[in-house]
C-alpha cells in the first residue's frame, strides 16, 4: 500500500510540475528599441573668427540633445561649398569642443577657405549605431568662420 501512494505522490508532483512549466508563456516582454535619434545641435557661436594667438583657446562647442550610449557612434561633418570634412567624436559623448587651432586646420588643410575671409559652413552630426546598420543625422547648423593664418 505504501508503494501504491508514492506512486501516486510521485505522478501527482510530476503531473503538477508539467502543468506549471506547459503554462508558462513564452512570449518575452522585452522592451521595443527606440528609433535612432540625434536630437538637436546647436553651436555655441554663430559667427567664429579663429584667434591663432590663442590656439588653445576655445573657438566653438557643438552639442546635440541626443542621450549619451556607448553603441552610438558620432562624427560631426563640416561642408563648405563642393569641400567636406569630418570629424570623429569620442564614444558616450554628445558635444564636442574645438581649439581655434583645431577648428583653423579644418577650416585652412580640409575645407580649403581663404585666410581672413568669413565663409558660411554647414555642420551637421551623423550618428551610426556600432552594431547593427542605423543610422540618423541632426539638423544642419550653418556657421560664419573666418580662418587665420597658421602659425
Amino acid at each position: 500500500m505504501e508503494n501504491y501512494q508514492n506512486k501516486n505522490i510521485r505522478f501527482a508532483v510530476m503531473l503538477l510540475l508539467s502543468v506549471s512549466i506547459l503554462s508558462c508563456s513564452k512570449d518575452l516582454d522585452a522592451p521595443t528599441p527606440a528609433p535612432l535619434e540625434t536630437g538637436t545641435l546647436s553651436a555655441s557661436k554663430t559667427e567664429v573668427v579663429v584667434d591663432i594667438a590663442h590656439p588653445s583657446d576655445e573657438a566653438v562647442k557643438f552639442a546635440w540633445s541626443a542621450p549619451k550610449n556607448t553603441l552610438v557612434a558620432y562624427k560631426i561633418v563640416f561642408t563648405a561649398g563642393s569641400k567636406i570634412d569630418s570629424v570623429n567624436i569620442a564614444a558616450n559623448t554628445v558635444d564636442k569642443k574645438f581649439s581655434n587651432v583645431e577648428l583653423n586646420d579644418i577650416l585652412v588643410d580640409n575645407l580649403e577657405l581663404e585666410i581672413g575671409k568669413a565663409t558660411s559652413v554647414s555642420v551637421q552630426v551623423h550618428a551610426k549605431v556600432t552594431i547593427n546598420e542605423k543610422e540618423a543625422s541632426s539638423n544642419v547648423v550653418t556657421i560664419s568662420a573666418t580662418p587665420a593664418v597658421k602659425g
